[in-house]
């Protein structure tokens, strides 16, 4: 027996040499393990001690990693096989950190400087319109930054009076540094009158909110006046309107003299003024009012030159000679300018002296509308709808109303009237 178990474990003994020495013969008991198996275990084994040593227990060593296969060759740098890393660095990154993206082509915008310049504009500060009146607002604006302004960036409204635009508009075109864009705007003005003023900046496809001046942090705006206007007189239907339809029918005295000429044609009256002396009229035979609207609306002629004018006369009447030498004369220049003065007995005073209004239609063949109302000592003028001066402490008058016309330098300077209206306030 005894000899039997020595045999037996002779034979454990060497069959253990065997295998420790790298020979090949299997035990037929066992599974067989061929080198990949193998290095998988090595490499499990290696993390399995790493984690242990992270973890506070007892360093051991890894098994050699000569024992693994060679790799095959290829062209990334094999990671060192001394040093695995632990499980916790081999597992997904963060949230904070897998969430960030790589930087878009938008985020690197706020890396160059946004900045406008101011070029130009229309509507200039300050221009008068009456209440809902719809109107365009351009700004042409230079790129001074280094930034490329593309389709998005938009123009955005900051505060004050929005008058009917969206807040941000985008930009539908790309601007390279010192190019120039032209912005416009579609705007309603306000139902009451009154000064108003929205500013506008821009905004950049990053978010950055940009304007003009020295830190482009400053604003372009709209600023506009509302005026009150004919419609705000709530006047109704005239009191009489002359269309002019009958030379026989007229109330106005036609004919012709040296100096001047009146005439109906083709329904309407139409002024001729021979010689440069001054202003000259003739008077309705008709109306006599104190308190009035009066408008008429005219249009020049063929040549219309500086202070060539025309124009409306109110609260008129004769004095002892018979002429009419008394009145309030409103009157429109070709060079765009009206002006308000007053005639007692033939002596002149002005109201309102030679005023600019971007309001006239100035030059030949333009059309404009000449309004007058007055009540008491209150004398308020309109041009083209707006009302552009009011005047108080005038004196007050029982008169008759005409129409004037004046060559002041040209000879047979020449107005169309096309119709008259009448409204008695009284």
């Amino acid at each position: 027996m005894a000899s039997r178990s020595f045999l037996f474990t002779l034979l454990a003994l060497l069959s253990a040499l065997f295998l420790l020495s790298g020979c090949a013969a299997p035990v037929p008991t066992q599974v067989e393990i061929d080198s990949t198996q193998l290095a998988a275990i090595v490499r499990g084994t290696q993390t399995a001690l790493a984690a242990g040593a992270t973890a506070g227990a007892p360093s051991a060593t890894p098994l050699p990693p000569a024992t693994e296969p060679p790799a095959a060759e290829s062209s990334a740098t094999p990671a060192a096989a001394s040093t695995p890393l632990p499980p916790t660095e081999t597992a997904a990154l963060a949230p904070t950190e897998t969430a960030s993206p790589m930087p878009s082509p938008t985020a690197v915008l706020e890396n160059c400087a946004n900045k406008a310049k101011f070029v130009e504009e229309t509507v200039p500060d300050d221009t008068a319109f009456v209440a809902k009146q719809p109107f365009v607002k351009t700004w042409s604006l230079r790129n001074v930054g280094d930034c490329t302004w593309t389709a998005g960036y938009s123009l955005i409204f900051i505060q004050g009076e929005q008058m009917g635009a969206p807040t941000s508009i985008p930009i539908t075109q790309t601007v390279n540094a010192d190019g120039v864009i032209v912005l416009s705007l579609n705007l309603v003005t306000p139902a009451k009158a009154g000064v108003y003023q929205g500013d506008w900046k821009l905004k950049s496809a990053a978010g950055q909110i940009f304007g003009i001046g020295k830190n482009a942090d400053e604003s372009f705006w709209v600023k506009i006046t509302v005026v009150e206007s004919v419609a705000d007189l709530n006047l109704g239907a005239p009191t009489s309107l002359d269309s002019f339809d009958s030379a026989e029918t007229s109330a106005w005295p036609l004919g012709e003299e040296d100096n001047l000429k009146y005439e109906i044609r083709d329904h309407n009256l139409i002024m001729t003024a021979r010689q440069p002396v001054g202003d000259l009229w003739r008077v309705d035979t008709v109306i006599k009012a104190r308190s009035l609207y009066l408008q008429a609306n005219f249009k020049t002629g063929e040549s219309c030159a500086g202070k060539d004018s025309y124009g409306l006369i109110i609260r008129t009447f004769p004095s002892d000679s018979g002429a009419y030498d008394n009145g309030y004369i409103f009157a429109f220049s070709c060079d765009g300018m009206y002006r308000l003065y007053r005639l007692s007995g033939g002596e002149y005073t002005g109201i309102v002296e030679w005023t600019p209004s971007a309001d006239l239609r100035r030059g030949p063949d333009q059309a404009n509308q000449m309004g007058i109302w007055a009540k008491g000592d209150l004398i308020r003028l309109y041009i083209n709808g707006k009302k552009v001066a009011e005047l108080t402490g005038v004196a007050e008058a029982q008169g008759q109303v005409g129409l004037t016309v004046r060559a002041a330098g040209e000879t047979d300077f020449q107005v169309t009237v096309e119709d008259f209206a009448f409204w008695n306030l009284e």
